[in-house]
């Protein structure tokens, strides 16, 4: 561990929002020690930290690597935009947070890119760290830059900046990439990018040649990158001690994947034609899953997630045990969006026992016709009812989404507050919020190379819509279009694209995927300055004839995968591409195997054309999309089916009921805030202490009501930044434990700096900031805090235990005493607060005009 570079970090902190981004120290991350050993990478999901960590594919990876004592792996995020400047103006280098080790120290660096916006993010994590953005120009001693995710099946965009893609499932693909460096670690870097792209799901950009090629600058690749496909979850890692973060993170709750893939074949959906095939956990494996992580998390909310998951076979089953098993304690369960065709009534009241989550449909479209020519079907009748019974057990917000933009719709503006209408008469207490977004054609789907709609007419359309349901009980949220403009060009780039994401990136371009931050001004000014025609890559279909389409014949042709051959070397050339390389190369991701035939997409361009619906192959019939080949297939377990069930068979749980009856006992604690915890916000600690008592087997009390939570305070909030010797916290808990037992529970699980001093039952059930109290400070003397303290503070010559506020100078410390109306940060304002090291020393009670300490002193 780097001990000066994390002092140096901690002199900026101060000054940063939500320093608790950039300490690690979370519970179940890899010992620091371990991280020394063997093969040394760093992962990142490229956004800031609460993005990063929601993202299972980061945590699934995490595990993965560090389950081999070969290899270890830390992790890295984005830092938001004050952070960066300060790490640049400090000559500070970007590092791992387990470790504080700089990221050009590692020997691999990878990305999950789940999003394209993304990109100019991996720009700022690579410059941070020092490296060579571009892949060309690295040296030996520079780390192996590799990416996978959904966001990469084109690679062509990032392929200037990236060393290996890796295309497909990374559970084994990211042990079989370390284990081939491993052997050629000695090696130069041309001889190890040569061995990494040995494999069939890897593509390495460095070691092929590009050419000009009807209008685009493509990469001349003679191998088929085929996809990656784990025929087994059941065999695969899963993170069952999952991170607790240390700030509260998008998707702060257990996630479980219940399959991976989905056979609904929406002829939009990149996710649903990329992770196919369909393969499912048993109901058991991810049951056991479960268990373990909510016994080593202390979460109370676990999500299922899947591309689909009213169709995962063992649905309903699931969904009964788990509530079986942990509604008593407090546990709900959380749904991703539904399909409506696959939604039963009956899993709704189950999911709904504990506390309601969030109910949402993904809808797309309003328009019947164009629900065929995506094969979305939905049955609005079906819907209707959903909603109505869904009121009737106390859901009081539905969420929709809808598209905009697809391909062959007409006046969706008006079909979509026509249908949101409708939807409303099904009930009176239902708030709708209807999210609208624009469609952006995406690679591998039947979709490909439509047309996406202008700029201007969904700024139309979302005007109009919000328009239409102001002061009403429907809220519409929407997508910028300008940002789905880019995702668009980024989705279908080809190499030239590399040169525009890094062109904006050094204009100033951070985080494109945030709305409030997204700059539209920089991507035009790049796309001008490099004189790149935005149409190009926006309107695939007008160029029938021109660049894509063979003479004679009409539309773009779907070409198969080319097959394997021997990589070229060599420098860029303008010149044309050989016939055996780019005969069929009418698109830039054309090397790219996701396991699909170009004939079916091409076949299911031409039924969307004609409003023809292609069946569910998981319950249906098989659509010979090609996927399910060489061993590889659909994956179903076989278990009760969840439609059809009878909502009598279940029987609602009166288990949560039983602890009201229990004596409530107040249990009042100190405890310490040291090192880098001083960094982490009150109510973050709150929750951390909340994780941390239910993984120790604390007795919570619960609230009542709709949304049950532990009855846990920490009284006196501690400004940011500020140590602590002495924190008063209160637990109220159904069973009489001895203060010894509930600190030596609490000890088990806290870190050294946040250990517990002593704890008392207390009669007291009302908290203990309802009374007078002062509390005590000290830090370094400065002439600045000397002047200050004298205009406010009275100064004191003994620090004695006098209840009233005073401060006294003893040699190069202050040690101030101050009232419960008088905030530290306050009192030194925010520049003199953010440079002065603070810490508390003790908290007191004041009773009968005397201080007194919150516990029985012997």
């Amino acid at each position: 561990m780097s001990s000066r570079l994390q002092e140096k970090v901690e002199e900026i902190l101060p000054r940063v929002s939500k320093p608790a981004r950039y300490i690690g120290k979370e519970v179940h991350t890899l010992n620091p020690e371990r991280a020394a050993q063997g093969l040394r990478m760093v992962l990142s999901y490229p956004d800031v930290y609460e993005i990063g960590m929601s993202n299972l594919a980061v945590r699934i990876l995490y595990e993965t690597i560090n389950r081999d004592e070969r290899f270890s792996c830390e992790r890295v995020f984005v830092p938001w935009m004050d952070f960066e400047q300060e790490l640049r103006k400090n000559c500070i280098p970007l590092y791992s947070l387990e470790t504080f080790t700089p990221l050009c120290e590692f020997d691999v660096i990878g990305f999950s890119m789940g999003y394209e916006l993304l990109y100019t993010n991996v720009l700022t994590i690579l410059e941070l760290a020092s490296i060579s953005l571009a892949a060309t120009e690295r040296q030996d001693e520079e780390p192996i830059v590799i990416a996978g995710g959904p966001a990469i099946f084109n690679p062509e965009p990032m392929a200037d900046f990236i060393d290996v893609f890796v295309i497909g499932d990374g559970e084994i693909a990211i042990i079989q990439i370390l284990e081939e460096l491993l052997k050629v670690k000695a090696r130069p870097r041309k001889e190890k990018l040569i061995a990494l792209n040995s494999f069939d799901f890897t593509y390495v950009p460095a070691l092929y040649n590009q050419g000009t090629h009807r209008g685009f600058l493509i990469t001349r690749v003679d191998k088929s990158v085929k996809k990656r496909i784990e025929p087994d979850l059941e065999l695969l890692p899963f993170p069952r001690k999952p991170i607790i973060p240390l700030t509260r993170i998008v998707q702060d709750r257990i996630t479980v994947e219940v399959n991976r893939g989905c056979a609904s074949g929406c002829r939009y959906c990149a996710a649903g034609f990329i992770y196919r095939p369909v393969r499912e956990r048993s109901v058991e494996g991810v049951f056991d899953i479960i268990q373990d992580s909510l016994t080593h998390s202390g979460y109370d909310e676990v999500a299922l997630l899947s591309l689909s998951v009213g169709d995962y076979t063992g649905f309903h089953e699931l969904v009964r045990r788990i509530n079986e098993r942990f509604a008593s304690e407090n546990v709900s369960i959380s749904l991703p969006s539904l399909r409506v065709n696959s939604t039963n009534i009956d899993i709704l009241r189950m999911v709904k026992e504990v506390r309601k989550s969030g109910l949402t449909f993904a809808i797309e479209s309003a328009d019947g016709l164009t629900r065929n020519r995506i094969n979305k079907p939905v049955d609005i009748g079906q819907l209707m009812e959903i909603i109505w019974r869904v009121s009737q057990f106390g859901w009081r917000l539905i969420k929709l989404y809808f598209m905009v933009g697809l391909p062959m719709a007409e006046k969706e503006d008006e079909r979509i507050a026509e249908l949101v209408l409708d939807l409303l008469e099904a009930s009176r207490s239902i708030q709708m919020n209807v999210n609208v977004s624009v469609f952006v054609p995406k690679p591998h789907t039947p979709f490909q190379f439509a047309r996406q709609i202008d700029v201007e007419e969904a700024e139309r359309i979302i005007g109009n819509l919000r328009d239409r349901f102001s002061r009403t009980r429907v809220h519409v949220k929407f997508q910028n279009p300008r940002m789905s403009l880019i995702e668009g060009i980024l989705s279908r780039g080809d190499r030239r694209v590399a040169r525009l994401i890094h062109e904006v990136h050094r204009l100033g371009e951070r985080f494109s995927s945030w709305d409030d931050v997204f700059r539209y001004d920089l991507w035009e000014e790049a796309l001008k300055r490099l004189n790149l025609n935005r149409e190009l890559y926006n309107d695939y279909e007008s160029n029938r004839g021109t660049p894509f389409t063979e003479s004679g014949s009409r539309g773009i042709p779907f070409p198969e995968p080319v097959s394997r051959g021997t990589p070229l070397t060599g420098a860029e050339t303008g010149g044309s591409a050989s016939t055996q390389n780019l005969d069929t190369a009418t698109f830039p991701w054309y090397f790219i195997s996701s396991g699909i035939k170009g004939s079916f997409l091409k076949k299911e361009s031409e039924r969307a054309k004609k409003a023809l619906l292609t069946g569910n192959c998981v319950h249906g019939q098989c659509a010979q999309c090609g996927v399910c080949q060489r061993g590889i297939k659909q994956t179903l377990f076989q278990s009760q089916s969840h439609r059809g069930e009878d909502p009598t068979e279940y029987e609602v749980s009166k288990k949560p009921a039983e602890r009201s009856t229990r004596t409530r006992v107040k249990m009042l604690f100190q405890f310490k805030k040291q090192g880098l915890y001083r960094f982490i916000s009150h109510l973050d600690l709150l929750t951390l202490f909340i994780h941390l008592g239910k993984m120790a087997g604390i007795p919570f009390s619960y609230s009542r009501g709709f949304n049950p939570k532990p009855h846990f305070g920490l009284p006196f909030p501690l400004p940011l930044g500020v140590e602590s010797e002495y924190e008063i916290g209160e637990a109220y808990i159904e069973d009489a434990l001895e203060e010894s037992v509930f600190c030596d529970r609490y000890n088990s699980q806290l870190p050294v700096e946040m250990k517990l001093a002593r704890a008392e039952r207390s009669q007291l059930m009302k908290s203990v900031a309802s009374f007078p109290f002062f509390h005590d400070y000290m830090f370094p003397y400065s002439h600045d805090i000397e002047d200050l303290l004298q205009k406010n503070i009275e100064r004191g010559k003994i620090f004695d235990i006098s209840p009233c506020e005073f401060y006294v100078v003893q040699k190069t410390l202050v040690m101030l005493r101050i009232g419960r109306d008088r905030s530290i940060k306050k009192l030194f304002g925010q520049d003199l607060f953010v440079r002065t090291h603070i810490q508390r020393r003790m908290l007191w009670q004041e009773c009968d005009g005397k201080l007194v300490s919150f516990f029985k002193e012997k």
